[in-house]
């Protein structure tokens, strides 16, 4: 295979199996809801309580303001808080299960012909389709509060692609390790706890100091926070210099990613 074909097989591979990933995406995210009454409408209800518990605890109970804007109400520190959780809650859900995504799913990889790389890509978009609907919901809330939406909204997708091409990178490497190392899932934890509390999710990056700021944006989630919090709030446009870096970070994760993956799939079959 020449370089050109094996930097485009993660793109053969999605392309090819679309609609098995597609079938597969929607078991998945079903499945969460199996048994329950209301089903897959508690992907919606869940994130609308969160943020009814958020608003009446920080904006009413504890007063916070986020200082983000000279304008803001009781209600902003909830949105601004919750969009910060939203995007953490995407690459927490896909490290927290990529670990046993090839262990978990033995009896499919060693009976058939299947393509393993498929099983990131799942968790993947289940996460992904969680934090978009959390992302709706504040936009939602924004027009009802302030009877209007930021053109600059339309943006926010293009900064999540980048993101989940980022995460979706570490999922292969993470999913590829878990099968030979067991201690895996206990270090993933901790680093969940790392990311939440060293990006900008439960506090202003303007509170960091100069020094510190830069070691912050080291964090993958820190990009994608800030800038999803200044279209929604500020009505800002993406800086372009750094979106260029970071989808450039983002893709070297992603083919790294299929590559290692790639490694370390032919002794799966040994192992499970």
């Amino acid at each position: 295979m020449t370089k050109l074909g094996k930097f485009a097989s993660p793109i053969v591979i999605l392309l090819e199996n679309r609609h098995l990933l597609w079938d597969m995406t929607i078991r998945d995210i079903s499945s969460k809801y199996k048994g329950s009454l209301l089903g897959v409408s508690w992907s919606l209800i869940n994130p609308i309580l969160t943020l009814s518990m958020f608003t009446f605890v920080f904006s009413i109970v504890f007063n916070l303001r986020w200082g983000l804007t000279s304008t803001e109400t009781k209600l902003d520190f909830a949105l601004i808080l919750f969009t910060g959780l939203s995007v953490h809650g995407l690459i927490a859900d896909v490290l927290g299960r990529s670990p046993e995504a090839i262990k978990g799913n033995s009896h499919i990889i060693k009976n058939i012909v299947f393509k393993s790389e498929l099983l990131s890509m799942v968790i993947v978009l289940n996460a992904l389709f969680h934090a978009a609907l959390s992302l709706i919901i504040i936009l939602v809330v924004q027009i009802i509060i302030n009877h209007t939406i930021h053109l600059n909204s339309i943006y926010i997708p293009f900064i999540l692609l980048p993101f989940v091409l980022l995460v979706l990178g570490l999922s292969w490497i993470i999913s590829a390790f878990g099968v030979y190392i067991q201690d895996i899932r206990q270090a993933i934890a901790i680093t969940v706890s790392l990311l939440l509390f060293l990006s900008p999710v439960l506090y202003s990056i303007d509170m960091v100091p100069d020094p510190y700021k830069n070691l912050l944006f080291l964090n993958p989630t820190t990009y994608p926070i800030t800038q999803i919090r200044e279209i929604i709030f500020l009505n800002q446009h993406p800086n372009i210099s750094t979106f260029l870096i970071y989808l450039a970070c983002s893709l070297l994760s992603f083919f790294s990613g299929f590559f290692i993956y790639s490694k370390c799939k032919k002794g799966f079959a040994d192992v499970l």
